[in-house]
């Protein structure tokens, strides 16, 4: 066990090589255990404001920690009304049975699993009800679950499987309490070769090296997954970086006791710069699985600094409880990516009619990003479940209850926030129960002049379509909405394709020539989101072809005078499945925070961009 110390762990990538009859033992596994400070958080609907999820020393059952469930639930009838405590781990196998250790309330609320499928279909199980007090073992069959949804949907498992969330749902309500769980397990049908989990871990936060830094090298660790079995065999790794100019070679055998761990340090990859690739093959009982690595080397980061004149920034979801506070700012900042979008949402801070209330999560992440060098954009977004029956707010009652969010919001953070953006592309799905350009430019006008009210000094950026929709921008504008923004949004995706072949400054330049049509030409575009991700299916690219692209594309926005900023779709990878454009496309990895071939070319571009001019403009011969 590794106890207190933070390690970052990475590039789990596992592909199955074994040319022998797959061989099953029905074995006991841990899943989570909570001593190695694995992030947690809250999830739920009609999650209260008051409820937290942590890692906590209060209480446990085994070791030192467990997590910790604090909820409270408000009076919401008719409506659902749950919360827990989300834990992403990977079964092994084919699980049949859930345990975990549960310290319970004796409320009598009632308990669900929830796991996930490779194709993100989520299967949700009965649990007991918390009928006890202090600690008891909780189980739940897996052979068929209450409900499913998402992905296929085809009610079958599509291995590898996924912890998602242990969650308490709201048998009573108004009610407040906590629980704790600790030492999750399951019983699987799983290969020997399976029964433990191998990958590479840095003390580097996403294994990325700089050269001014002195970081223990990357680990190769197998930690055995068995509550009672110890596991022998052989480990071999071949690691190399910088065009095979560094190269790290292992080949030792290991004896590992249930629930312990064996380590061995790769060499440090001192001299490289760029992505280093480990490649490992890990037998056991004759049967044999490969995994790979990754880490990067830096020669040098960006200044820390803040620098609100910066042109590239990345979008997050800090605000969905994705990211690592306050270590993600420190790879995006030192990437020289030194902006961030990310929202705040109306429904989180008006729950009851009138009253605004700014989660404290919002506070941490947003001071969080500006000490570490990384200037904050946030979206006011999304209807309210109070107005409008949860469509977007396009009534009177709905539009003015809006801009009381905007001004509470701008004049609780004008002190760390000057940016701010109305609505998500509200020419689509976004706008409930369907796009309204007209209601749209009467909401920008109450979100502007709140927001002003709030910081005349602030700057509110407007329209922001999915695309370059120049029609709905048009309808948009002809109803005056250029009076009420200081800046044109948009978000010209153009994925698989090139930013040549796409058209891509035709497309924005026509934008600004409509800008200009109506009264705007001395103002700017910013482009709030734009990639290229990197799923496996047609519309993917290669994480290398997503920084070949993403280069072009931000040479050629930087050579428009009308172009102010570009915030990159997004910074962090938001799921596992490999098929599934949504969760591909980040420049580091899900949970793992490992960079991608993206976020290399990325930071190569901007140590050779920034403070940049632009002297002329060669307009490209085609595609390579």
């Amino acid at each position: 066990m590794i106890g207190n110390r933070l390690v970052c762990l990475f590039a789990v990538l596992i592909v199955l090589q074994s040319c022998l009859v797959a061989h099953a033992d029905q074995a006991r596994l841990v899943l989570a255990d909570f001593e190695d400070a694995p992030r947690i958080w809250l999830v739920g609907e009609g999650v209260s404001p008051k409820s937290q999820a942590s890692v906590t020393d209060e209480q446990a059952h085994g070791g030192q920690r467990s997590g910790k469930l604090a909820y409270t639930f408000d009076s919401l009838p008719g409506k659902l009304n749950y919360a827990g405590v989300a834990v992403k781990a990977q079964f092994m196998g084919t699980p049949t049975e859930f345990r975990v250790w549960v310290y319970g309330d004796g409320s009598g609320q009632p308990m669900r699993l929830r796991i996930t499928d490779a194709t993100g279909e989520t299967f949700q199980y009965h649990m007991p009800d918390i009928t006890w007090e202090g600690w008891r073992e909780a189980t739940a069959s897996l052979a068929k679950p209450l409900v499913h949804w998402g992905g296929d949907n085809d009610g079958e498992w599509d291995l590898p499987l996924r912890l998602d969330s242990v969650l308490v749902d709201s048998g009573k309500e108004p009610f407040e309490s906590l629980v704790y769980f600790d030492d999750l397990t399951y019983v699987a049908d799983v290969r020997p070769v399976d029964q433990v989990d191998v990958r590479t871990e840095s003390e580097a936060f996403g294994g990325v090296y700089w050269a001014d830094e002195d970081t223990a090298p990357p680990d190769v660790v197998i930690r055995n997954m068995t509550a009672d079995t110890t596991v022998e065999g052989s480990v071999r790794v071949h690691a190399v970086g910088d065009r095979g100019r560094w190269q790290s070679i292992m080949d030792e055998s290991f004896s590992v006791p249930a629930g312990g761990e064996w380590r061995q340090a790769l060499k440090r990859p001192d001299g490289a710069e760029g992505m280093c690739t480990a490649e490992g093959e890990l037998t056991i009982g004759g049967m044999t699985r490969e995994f790979s690595g990754s880490f990067v080397r830096f020669a040098r980061p960006h200044d820390p600094a803040l620098d609100p004149d910066s042109f590239f920034g990345a979008c997050t979801h800090f605000g969905q409880g994705k990211g690592d506070i306050p270590r993600t700012f420190d790879l995006m900042s030192k990437a020289g990516i030194k902006w961030l979008r990310d929202e705040i949402s109306w429904g989180a801070c008006e729950r009851t009619k009138g009253e605004i209330q700014i989660p404290e999560h919002h506070d941490r992440y947003m001071r969080a990003a500006v000490e570490h060098g990384v200037t904050p954009y946030i979206i006011f977004d999304y209807g309210n479940a109070l107005y409008d029956e949860g469509n977007a707010p396009a009534s009177p009652e709905a539009q003015e209850a809006f801009g009381e969010y905007c001004y509470a919001l701008v004049d609780h953070f004008k002190d760390v926030c000057k940016h701010w953006e109305i609505y998500n592309e509200p020419n689509i799905s976004f706008w409930r129960p369907k796009p309204d350009a007209d209601a749209y430019a009467r909401l920008m006008k109450v979100a502007y002049e709140a927001a002003k009210r709030a910081d005349p000094d602030c700057t509110v950026v407007g329209v922001c379509t999915a695309g370059t929709d120049l029609a709905y921008i048009e309808k948009v504008l002809k109803q005056g909405g250029m009076a009420y923004m200081d800046a044109l949004s948009i978000h010209p995706y153009r994925y698989p394709r090139s930013p040549e072949k796409s058209g891509f400054v035709r497309e924005i330049t026509r934008a600004h020539e409509l800008m200009a049509r109506y009264g705007g030409a001395d103002k700017k575009i910013w482009l709030t989101e734009i990639g290229w991700p990197t799923q496996d299916d047609p519309r993917g690219v290669s994480e290398e072809v997503s920084g070949n692209y993403l280069i072009r594309m931000m040479v050629q926005a930087y050579a428009q005078p009308f172009v102010e900023r570009v915030i990159w779709y997004d910074f962090q990878n938001d799921g596992f499945q490999r098929d599934y454009n949504e969760h591909n496309f980040g420049l580091i990895k899900w949970q793992t925070f490992q960079p991608k071939q993206n976020y290399v070319a990325c930071k190569m571009l901007t140590e050779h961009l920034t403070d940049a001019k632009f002297v002329r403009r060669i307009l490209p011969a085609g595609d390579d």
